[in-house]
């Protein structure tokens, strides 16, 4: 799970701060690679060498960042996704503040992929 502090201006004109959570799991990963033809790993890096295919990459940043988005369960147990939760967060400050920092600061991106992957995937991609 990725835990991701944003500070933004909403709608009242008042800066405020939020904790975002994201998660993937495994299942959610193994969905996200077989849905592209070749895998994602090969998508990501046809999309990434052809400059001008920015579109389908912020395109798949943005289905990755809302499959992932959810808040966590008091007890720790669960991480809640439902269309509710990302409507919510879609129609707000936090969420353009994100895509915003996400597109604008170098390695942001790749920092917030990272983040959420596994433990032990990460591990490996590391060594």
């Amino acid at each position: 799970m990725l835990k991701k502090t944003i500070t933004y201006e909403n709608f009242n004109g008042k800066q405020a701060t939020k904790d975002l959570y994201f998660n993937l799991t495994k299942k959610e990963l193994i969905d996200l690679q077989v849905s592209k033809d070749g895998g994602l790993d090969t998508y990501i890096k046809k999309i990434t060498e052809e400059e001008e295919d920015k579109k389908a990459m912020i395109q798949l940043l943005d289905s990755i960042i809302l499959a992932a988005y959810g808040q966590k369960s008091e007890d720790g147990e669960r991480f809640i996704k439902n269309k509710e939760l990302v409507d919510a967060f879609v129609s707000s400050m936090a969420y353009d503040a994100l895509i915003n920092e996400l597109f604008t600061v170098e390695g942001a991106s790749l920092q917030f992929m990272m983040g959420l992957l596994p433990k032990d995937i990460t591990s490996q991609i590391n060594n």
